[in-house]
């Protein structure tokens, strides 16, 4: 915030803000006359990400969004690892990003991406404002028990910092990296889990479960373990599944340019989206292209009207939910 009052513009990763004292330092970064001010939301550009926003806005695939009494109508769940291995060495971690009062938890650090999504996607170009838009229904925490000698593979520390010691029983640290968010916004109901476990299953890495219902489809990402987690984009039709055959492949027609080489292919009922190895970019080049959008709009002089209330709507959200959770049971809400 010093910054941008300072009169930098500002391009930051997240999280933004994780507790209540940080909301007036954002607004005020926000405002209209600071300069412009952005978080690195690499989600966006994923591949599966932007298939998912695409068929959303195709009516004769996807319909409209449906709403039914006691499901979310958008579900995303991200699965970390806190121990993992990074070209074959043990990716190595600060202590302090054990410290969920530097760091963030569950429900404001990785949180961030899958709330920023589902706005982007279910209401694109549209203001969404956290008083009039937003509902916040229920929030967890719960924690990941990492023994002492597990932080020291992943930090090279062996101890605990100060911070967390109030959290540790017989060198295990309670580390409250979990969370869950159910919450409706412009009536929608939505549903958000972040879950890092201390160690993924062989093969596996950080992965994404998405799905977004329709009146006419339900869209889908999903990494199967059977298929070695490879990120996958599904369409599956309520009704008769030859009736979205057609517009399903004049919407991958339309974007053919942007997006060459995805094909349509049938698996049972569902239709799979076949998507080509150039398209599949890594979490780094993601860095590079939110970094040339931010880049683009310092050199236009413009932003997209609705940014800067959507991320005080955003983070807003995130730390009225981790309040919540704080009053709350340490457990998890029933799964979608």
């Amino acid at each position: 915030e010093s910054l941008n009052r300072a009169g930098i513009a500002v391009f930051a990763d997240k999280p933004w803000a994780t507790e209540e004292g940080a909301l007036k330092f954002l607004n005020d970064a926000l405002g209209r006359d600071r300069p412009l001010t952005v978080d690195i939301m690499t989600e966006r550009f994923e591949i599966a990400t932007i298939l998912q926003k695409i068929f959303l806005a195709e009516p004769e695939v996807f319909g409209t969004l449906r709403v039914e009494p006691g499901k979310p109508t958008v579900y995303k769940e991200s699965v970390h690892h806190l121990f993992k291995l990074v070209n074959g060495k043990v990716l190595r971690r600060p202590p302090w990003y054990f410290d969920v009062k530097a760091q963030g938890e569950g429900v404001v650090d990785v949180t961030a991406h899958l709330v920023d999504m589902t706005h982007w996607m279910a209401f694109p170009g549209q203001t969404v404002v956290f008083e009039k838009d937003i509902r916040l229904l229920e929030a967890r925490r719960w924690a990941t028990p990492v023994p002492l000698e597990t932080f020291t593979l992943i930090t090279r520390h062996f101890e605990f910092p100060a911070g967390v010691l109030g959290e540790v029983r017989n060198d295990v640290l309670s580390y409250y990296c979990n969370g869950d968010i159910a919450y409706t916004v412009k009536d929608v109901p939505v549903h958000i889990r972040v879950i890092w476990n201390l160690e993924g299953p062989l093969g596996s890495g950080d992965t994404h479960r998405s799905i977004i219902r329709g009146t006419k489809a339900d869209l889908m990402v999903r990494q199967l373990p059977e298929k070695g987690y490879v990120t996958e984009f599904v369409i599956a039709p309520h009704g008769d599944p030859t009736a979205l055959a057609k517009p399903i492949q004049a919407a991958l027609d339309r974007h053919g340019k942007i997006y060459p080489g995805l094909f349509r292919a049938r698996e049972g009922n569902e239709f799979l989206i076949e998507i080509p190895k150039p398209l599949r970019t890594t979490h780094e080049q993601h860095f590079g292209e939110a970094r040339g959008v931010f880049l683009d709009m310092l050199e236009k002089g413009g932003e997209p009207p609705e940014l800067r209330t959507n991320i005080v709507t955003k983070y807003t959200l995130l730390v009225e939910a981790r309040k919540k959770a704080l009053a709350s049971p340490c457990e998890k809400l029933a799964t979608a």
